[in-house]
């Protein structure tokens, strides 16, 4: 194939051109010429691209020398032959020596080609020695220059120098790898823009290597050449103005040694720019310079990484310092001095050490030497002294260096400030165990505890309380108060609930507080603890349940600012936690104080409460209906409520059951049935409710068998009523007629000439009025009308003194047992009352043995406990004299014992009068006591009559012995009475004691004759109840009026008229009751006669 040459032929002689042009064909050389004959032409076409000059010795206008010469000026390397006719030695050297490559005689033709073949060499000899010389040259001034520079920058432009010298770029890119990261990060871009070099910024940020620098990795440098026109590959970069491309690229990897340390490319906007020389120069200096670019690299990244180092322990809280492999400080730590406040003096060798917490030296000191022996690195934590005196905790972590035989060549540590860190994982630890505390209070009180338990691990105190807030009526109620008192945590009381102190109200509206104090004032109106101490800090907080403030807590300390804001936020913090578990446990207390007041209520409750379900069984019951029923509450919570309501089946079909179902609550009557087969009547108020998803009956339950006794008993006490009001009446009219039969007959026996047969009619007619006062005292008694004569007695005593006559009236088939019972407590009763009661109730047992049988009449002592009352709605507790009658008769049934206190009902026909238990009855009950009835049919009847003891506890009345004749007297006595031969028998009788007597039948007409006489009457004897408006008190009061030492007796056969006065009276003084015998009468009258003035 052959040469391509480029010849500038110097030669006036076509010929001789064309000559030379078929020798160099012959020779293999493809020849581009140019043609030069004088001096303008020659500079015209001289230029680089002339491979080699070819010139005439003789130019008519222009000579070789001057053509040499000017060759020599342009400094290019063109081999330079003269061609000559003849041959001159002389002219021959001196061309040669002008800086010709050879002479050459025209006839010799034949020796060009290999002439010109050995002038090309030598030329290219001499451009590679001195692009060698230039190379090596530059590498040198790279070398030089590249030990100047201090980061990949500086030799990233140091190189693109060069390379612009050595082989010329119109733009540049400089990039490092890193193996390690397998990236790669831009140092320099060049680019010539506008005929200018000018630097492109583009993001120099870690990339990955692209694809033709990966393909460089493998293979080596690139050299890129583009014809134009041509399209931009993916993966070039175009610089600058990029409709501009690069036509020729050489794109080489950096190494050092082996390793790929960068990229390196040069771009030109000329095609065919570079060759596969100038990569190999390119990457000769990219490798001369990649051990250089290593070391910047390194040092740059040992710079950054110092740097980093260096921002990293300025932006951070750590204190870095080094010491020598001993532990002895030879270096400078500007962040522990200013810290510690140390000076260099202090700081250096041991002098760190005395920085730590004293209790804290020795233990460091020992973890040093075992990390030293050890060669490990030494970690702990210890308490570091600030410039203001207060420790504070750092974690230490040393790390030994090594030199390169193993040796600890000096240590580096960090200490980390983590006074912080300690105070938040206290605070987690502490709100953890709080969280669990909490979980088990049970209590708002017990969390209160809890919370100052907790809060003295986070902050310590010398004094705290924890107090609840109510919104609704604005009280605090104090949870927990503590102070410090001799050394001792105290309990204190505070007044709660209170409405909020002044302080209180302010962190109750406006949140947290603290108070630092130096002096304490002790006029502050903050709250002062245990030993009247003012705390110098405190700090207070409100609780919080969401938005809701719901109480307030405070800490104090008596030592200066031992608070600050991050322990009150901290606080507050730990306030917010609780807040939400004290209004919880709060809502419980009351939820179960609710339950509790609701429970108690229910148990204590009068009445029995049942629940039961749909199926009629028992879900609960209170205690009252366990006593009622004689049940446990798990016995009756096994039963159905028809165990217990005999009427529950006929209840549910009545139309109470649908009205209940129906969600109305009904009442109804029913009869429970206890654990022993007794029953009672029960009145039931019930109704519907719901229990989540359950349908209960609450059944209130009340026991009305003691109302019913009460209502039987209002009932008798209104049929007595309603016949004590018919017996009254009839009683004072049939007094007042018994007291003239009675009286008359008395005065007639006292006639001693009476003959047998007159004084044996006057006897029976004396017995029958007798007979007749005894009925109407019975009426009386049992309408509670009749005076009862009370005196204290032994009633044993008067049932011995009976025992005589009852034997007689039972008959001798009936067998009396009354045994005597000596020193029983006295009763204040009336003996007559007392015998007519045991008269009636042997009579009764008399007529139940008909055929004979036993009587039994027994006294005794009793005490009554109150729990007995509940049995016996009449019954009172205390000590009671028991009258047992019992008799083995024939015995009542249920319905008749209901009525044997009825006035008038008997069950012996015509042969009773109805009128004898009923006055049994009226005389209990006048004596404050009761009776309780037992009989069953066939085996007899027992009554128990309880009569109270006297209080006053006084000797029972002996029996008197039978009293002497009745002296008269003159005095002047007025008698007033209505009933004219009661009036004219009471004359009588006085008048033959010897007494003048003044008579009226009423009471005006008594106070004329008092008109008359007045000053001569010594006695009133009045009946009480009168016609004509004035009754027997009202005349007695307005006699008195006139003469206060006026003596005065009452009569009376209805003692209801006394009832206004009844204390001031007493019978047999100042008062007689009808009827009455002749013989009372006049001891009466004498009696009060004699006695000294007593007004009434």
């Amino acid at each position: 194939m052959a040469s391509s040459l480029r010849v500038l032929f110097v030669e006036d002689n076509e010929a001789d051109v064309l000559l030379m042009l078929r020798e160099l064909g012959r020779a293999g050389f493809d020849v581009s010429d140019v043609h030069a004959n004088d001096e303008k032409t020659y500079l015209a076409n001289l230029s680089p691209e002339i491979d080699i000059i070819l010139c005439d010795y003789h130019l008519p206008k222009f000579s070789q020398e001057d053509a040499l010469r000017r060759l020599r000026e342009s400094g290019w390397d063109i081999p330079f032959i003269v061609i000559s006719n003849a041959y001159n030695e002389d002219r021959s050297v001196k061309a040669i020596q002008g800086g010709a490559f050879d002479w050459i005689l025209k006839e010799r033709f034949d020796k060009l080609g290999a002439t010109i073949d050995e002038a090309l060499k030598q030329r290219i000899a001499r451009q590679q020695k001195r692009q060698a010389d230039h190379r090596n040259a530059s590498f040198s001034l790279l070398g030089q220059r590249l030990s100047l520079a201090r980061v990949p920058q500086d030799a990233a432009e140091i190189i693109a120098k060069v390379a612009d010298k050595l082989f010329g770029w119109d733009a540049f890119s400089f990039e490092t790898y890193s193996s390690v990261t397998d990236s790669v990060e831009r140092v320099l871009d060049v680019d010539t823009i506008n005929g200018r070099r000018v630097p492109v910024f583009r993001e120099f940020s870690a990339t990955r290597p692209t694809a033709r620098q990966r393909k460089e990795m493998v293979e080596g440098a690139q050299l890129i050449l583009r014809e134009p026109p041509f399209t931009i590959p993916s993966d070039s970069v175009p610089f600058g103005d990029i409709g501009k491309a690069s036509a020729s690229i050489i794109s080489i990897p950096i190494r050092n040694g082996e390793d790929v340390v960068g990229f390196l490319s040069v771009h030109s906007y000329t095609a065919h720019a570079y060759n596969s020389e100038a990569v190999q120069t390119l990457q000769a200096m990219a490798d001369f310079c990649g051990g250089a670019l290593e070391r910047l690299r390194t040092e740059e990244t040992l710079r950054k990484s110092e740097e980093r180092y260096r921002s990293l322990v300025a932006a951070t809280s750590q204190m870095v310092w080094m010491t020598a492999a001993d532990g002895q400080v030879v270096e400078d730590s500007p962040t522990w001095r200013g810290y510690t406040g140390q000076t260099w003096e202090e700081y250096k060798g041991w002098g760190w050490i005395l920085g730590l917490h004293p209790r804290e030296i020795d233990r460091t000191l020992e973890l040093w030497k075992k990390a030293l022996a050890e060669k490990s690195i030494l970690q702990t934590e210890f308490r570091v002294r600030a410039a203001d005196g207060n420790y504070r905790h750092f974690a230490v972590r040393g790390a030994p260096v090594f030199d390169r035989r193993g040796n600890i060549r000096e240590w580096v540590a960090t200490c980390s400030d983590i006074t912080d860190a300690k105070r938040a994982e206290l605070r987690n630890q502490t709100f953890f165990n709080l969280a669990q505390k909490l979980n088990f209070s049970r209590t708002p009180e017990e969390a209160a505890h809890n919370i100052l338990n907790e809060a003295e691990k986070l902050f310590g105190w010398d004094s705290g309380y924890v107090f609840l807030h109510s919104r609704s009526d604005n009280i605090m109620l104090r949870l927990v108060a503590m102070d410090t008192i001799d050394g001792r945590k105290t309990a204190i009381k505070f007044n709660s609930p209170a409405p909020p102190s002044p302080t209180a109200d302010r962190i109750l509206k406006n949140g947290a507080e603290l108070v630092l104090r130096n002096t304490p004032d002790e006029k502050s109106n903050l709250i002062l603890f245990g030993s009247k101490r003012p705390s110098a800090s405190l700090m207070f907080v409100p609780m919080r349940n969401g938005s809701e403030v719901v109480g307030l807590i405070s800490l104090q300390s008596y030592s200066a600012n031992a608070y600050d804001s991050e322990d009150l936020n901290t606080f507050q913090a730990l306030a917010d936690f609780c807040g939400g578990v004290l209004e919880r446990l709060r809502i419980e207390a009351a939820h179960h104080e609710s339950e509790e007041r609701f429970r108690m209520l229910v148990e204590q409750a009068a009445d029995a409460i049942l629940v039961v379900n749909e199926s009629g069984r028992i879900v609960d019951v209170n205690q009252r209906a366990c006593r009622s029923l004689g049940y446990t509450h798990q016995e009756l919570l096994a039963l159905q409520i028809s165990n217990v309501d005999i009427n529950f089946a006929k209840m549910k079909e009545s139309d109470d059951w649908g009205m209940m179902l129906a969600g109305e609550p009904v009442s109804f009557n029913s009869t429970h049935q206890r654990k022993d087969g007794s029953t009672f009547p029960v009145e039931i108020r019930a109704g519907l409710f719901h229990f989540k998803s359950d349908k209960l009956f609450l059944a209130l339950v009340r026991d009305v068998t003691e109302r019913m006794q009460l209502e039987d008993q209002f009932r008798q006490s209104q049929k007595m009523e309603a016949f004590g009001q018919l017996a009254g009446g009839v009683a004072h009219d049939f007094n007042n007629l018994l007291t003239v039969i009675s009286g008359y007959s008395n005065l007639l026996l006292s006639n001693e000439q009476l003959d047998v047969e007159s004084h044996d009619q006057l006897r029976e007619i004396q017995s029958a009025a007798d007979k007749a006062t005894n009925l109407t005292r019975q009426l009386l008694t049992l309408s509670r009308k009749k005076e009862m004569r009370g005196e204290f007695i032994n009633l044993s005593d008067v049932v011995m003194n009976m025992s005589k006559i009852l034997k007689r009236i039972i008959g001798e088939d009936i067998r009396l047992e009354s045994p005597h019972v000596a020193g029983l407590p006295p009763i204040h009763a009336d003996v007559g009352m007392m015998e007519q009661l045991l008269l009636n109730l042997a009579v009764n047992a008399r007529d139940a043995m008909p055929k004979g049988g036993e009587l039994s009449i027994r006294t005794e002592l009793v005490e009554i406990p109150a729990s007995y009352t509940h049995k016996n709605a009449e019954a009172r507790a205390g000590d009671f004299i028991c009258l047992l009658v019992r008799d083995n008769g024939a015995g009542m049934p249920t319905e008749t014992i209901s009525r044997i206190f009825e006035p008038f009902f008997t069950t012996k026909g015509r042969s009773g009068t109805g009128l004898g238990l009923t006055t049994v009855y009226g005389i209990i009950k006048q004596h404050k006591g009761w009776v309780e009835v037992a009989s069953e049919v066939e085996f007899g009847t027992t009554f128990k009559v309880f009569l109270p003891v006297s209080v006053t506890q006084r000797k029972a009345t002996k029996m008197k012995p039978e009293e002497p004749e009745i002296n008269g007297g003159s005095e002047t006595i007025l008698l007033v009475e209505d009933e004219s031969a009661l009036r004219a028998l009471a004359r009588q009788i006085l008048q033959r004691k010897g007494y003048r007597v003044l008579e009226a039948e009423s009471g005006l007409k008594a106070l004329t004759v008092w008109e008359q006489h007045g000053s001569e009457v010594d006695l009133l004897l009045t009946d009480m109840v009168m016609p004509d408006g004035v009754n027997g008190r009202e005349l007695a009061r307005q006699l008195q009026s006139k003469r206060a030492d006026l003596k005065i007796i009452y009569t009376s056969g209805y003692s209801m008229a006394l009832e206004s006065f009844e204390s001031e009276l007493r019978e047999g003084w100042n008062f007689l009751q009808k009827p009455y015998h002749p013989r009372k009468l006049v001891k009466t009258v004498r009696e009060r006669l004699d006695e000294q003035r007593v007004n009434v």
